[in-house]
C-alpha cells in the first residue's frame, strides 16, 4: 500500500531477505528501501511541539509479502523513530503494540515518560496494522459484531460470528495472500530488516498485549539482538496456562478483592462475582433488550453478556464509569443494572465495551496470526461455549491454514533481563499468564503485579509507568524495582 503523503525522500538501503517462512537468520538476497516521509503530516503527529517534531523521522520500509517469493508482492511497513534528547549509545526501545492498533498511532498518546531521555524509541505498525496494513477483508469485523445484536447463544452464535470469516479467507486467496501473511514469524523477520536497515545493533523491546508475543518471538530468533524485554499484559506461547473462560473468571476473581478495596464498587463490590452470577441467571431466564450506540438494538442474553463484562474489565476497577452514569466502577455498574434489569443504563454502560468489541482487532490479521502461531487450535475440541470463547479458534484454524511448527523458545541461559508486569483484573492475559511467562524466560524475569489494573499497565498506571520508566534507566536491577 502507498502512502500519499507528499515531499517524499526517498532513500534506498540494502538489507537482508529469507528463504522460509520461519524466523531464521536472514541472508542476502534481497533489498528492501526504505523511504522517508514527513511526520507532521501523519494522523496525530501535527499537534507535537516544534522541539518534539524535530527529534522524529518517519518512514516506511518495504518488505516482502512472503520471503519464499522475494521478488514477488511486497508491502510498506511504516515506523517513526523518536530521537534521544541526550544521543548516546544506548540500545533503542522498540514499541510493539497490541492486536488493536499499530505503535505509531498508539504512540501519539505516549511521548511523555517513561519513553527515557537517553535512549531513542523506535514505533513501528507491523504489517497487517494501521499504516502496514493491506486492503483486505475491511467488512469482516463489523459483520462478526452484528451477530451479537441478535439473540444467539451457544453454538448457534459461535457459527454467526464465525462465518463471515470464510468470505475473508476467499479474499485472501483471490488477492494471492499466504494464509500466515500475519504469522509471528513473518513479523520477526520484517523487524530484523528494520534494525539492519536502521542499523542498530541491538534493541530493548517494549512489547504490550500481542506485542509481548512478537517480543518473545524476535528474542529467540536473534537473543544477541536484544538488551532486555519489557513486556506488558504478556501472551505466552503454547501451551498457554488456561482457557478463556478460567482466565475470565481470574480477572473477576481479582476485581472482587480490588473491588472490596475501594468504595468505587458499590453495593456490588461486597461480593461481585456473586452479583455477575444472579445477573447472568436472570438472562438465562430472560434476555433483555438494549439500545446502544454501537450495534443499536441488541437482545442482551448470558453469553453477549459475559463477553461485555470480560471487554469491560480491560481497564481494570479503579477507575469509574461515566461521571454523567455514576460514580461507580463500570464493571460493578454494569452488573447491577443487569441484574435490576435496568435495561436503559445497561445499554449505556454497554456501550464502551461494545465499542472495543466493534473496532476490535482486525480480523484477518486476528486470525492469520493465531492460526500461524498456535498449535492448540489444531489439537483440541473447542472450549464449551461461554461467549467469551468467540475468540478461540478451533473451529476456524484447521480449514484456514496448515499446522504452524512449534514456536521458537529463547536458548536456555540467553534470555535477557525482562521485566514482565500485568494487571491484577486482566480477564485475557491474566497473573497467571505473566507467572508462565516469567517461568519460561528464566531467572532473569521478575513479575510486577499492579493491583485494580487491567489490561495494559505501562500507559495508564502510575505504578506501571514508574516501572518501565525505572527498568528503561537500568534494565539489570529490576530487583531493586517496588512492587505495586
Amino acid at each position: 500500500m502507498k502512502h500519499h503523503l507528499g515531499a517524499l525522500l526517498a532513500t534506498s538501503l540494502f538489507v537482508s531477505g529469507v528463504s522460509s517462512t520461519s524466523a531464521q537468520p536472514l541472508s542476502a538476497t534481497s533489498h528492501a528501501s526504505v523511504v522517508r516521509l514527513g511526520c507532521a503530516e501523519l494522523t496525530g503527529f501535527a499537534g507535537l511541539s516544534t522541539s518534539e517534531q524535530a527529534r522524529l523521522q518517519c518512514g516506511k520500509l518495504t518488505v516482502p509479502l512472503a520471503s519464499e517469493n522475494p521478488r514477488g508482492r511486497s508491502l510498506d511497513m511504516m515506523f517513526v523513530v523518536r530521537l534521544a534528547e541526550r544521543p548516546g549509545d544506548r540500545p533503542p526501545v522498540l514499541v510493539l503494540a497490541g492486536a488493536g492498533s499499530g505503535s505509531v498511532r498508539w504512540s501519539t498518546s505516549a511521548f511523555a515518560p517513561p519513553y527515557p531521555a537517553d535512549r531513542d524509541v523506535i514505533f513501528v505498525d507491523t504489517r497487517g496494522k494501521d499504516g502496514s496494513g493491506l486492503a483486505l477483508c475491511n467488512s469482516t469485523r463489523r459483520l462478526q459484531a452484528s451477530a451479537l445484536a441478535r439473540d444467539l447463544d451457544g453454538e448457534a452464535l459461535r457459527t454467526a460470528f464465525f462465518a463471515p470469516l470464510r468470505a475473508c479467507r476467499q479474499e485472501l486467496d483471490a488477492a494471492k495472500v499466504p494464509p500466515d501473511v500475519y504469522g509471528t514469524a513473518r513479523i520477526v523477520e520484517d523487524l530484523e530488516r528494520l534494525r539492519m536497515a536502521l542499523d542498530r545493533p541491538k534493541l530493548l523491546i517494549f512489547g504490550a498485549s500481542h506485542g509481548t508475543v512478537i517480543a518473545n518471538s524476535y528474542a529467540a530468533a536473534y537473543p544477541h539482538r536484544v538488551e532486555a524485554l519489557l513486556l506488558d499484559g504478556p501472551y505466552p506461547p503454547d501451551p498457554t496456562p488456561a482457557s478463556l473462560t478460567v482466565t475470565f473468571r481470574e480477572g473477576l476473581r481479582h476485581a472482587a478483592v480490588a473491588c472490596r478495596r475501594t468504595t468505587l464498587c458499590g453495593s456490588a463490590g461486597a461480593d461481585l462475582e456473586a452479583a455477575f452470577d444472579r445477573a447472568l441467571a436472570s438472562l438465562r431466564r430472560a434476555p433483555m433488550t438494549l439500545e446502544t450506540q454501537s450495534l443499536g438494538r441488541m437482545v442482551l442474553n448470558a453469553d453477549d453478556f459475559t463477553l461485555i463484562v470480560q471487554n469491560a474489565l480491560y481497564p481494570g476497577v479503579n477507575q469509574p464509569a461515566m461521571p454523567e452514569v455514576t460514580p461507580q466502577a463500570l464493571v460493578p455498574a454494569l452488573i447491577m443494572a443487569v441484574e435490576a434489569r435496568n435495561s436503559v443504563l445497561a445499554g449505556h454502560l454497554a456501550d464502551g465495551p461494545l465499542s472495543r468489541l466493534v473496532a476490535g482487532p482486525h480480523s484477518a490479521v486476528f486470525v492469520s496470526g493465531e492460526c500461524a502461531d498456535r498449535t492448540r487450535y489444531f489439537d483440541r475440541r473447542p472450549e464449551p461455549f461461554t461467549g467469551v470463547e468467540l475468540i478461540d479458534l478451533s473451529t476456524v484454524c484447521p480449514s484456514w491454514a496448515d499446522r504452524p511448527r512449534t514456536p521458537a523458545r529463547i536458548p536456555e541461559g540467553r534470555s535477557p533481563p525482562a521485566l514482565v508486569i500485568t494487571g491484577s483484573t486482566d480477564p485475557i492475559t491474566p497473573v497467571s499468564f505473566a507467572e508462565d511467562t516469567a517461568r519460561r524466560l528464566g531467572p532473569s524475569a521478575r513479575v510486577l503485579i499492579v493491583h485494580g489494573a487491567g489490561h495494559g499497565t505501562v500507559r495508564v498506571t502510575p505504578c506501571g509507568r514508574a516501572a518501565a520508566a525505572a527498568f528503561f534507566r537500568d534494565p539489570g536491577a529490576i530487583g531493586s524495582i517496588s512492587a505495586c
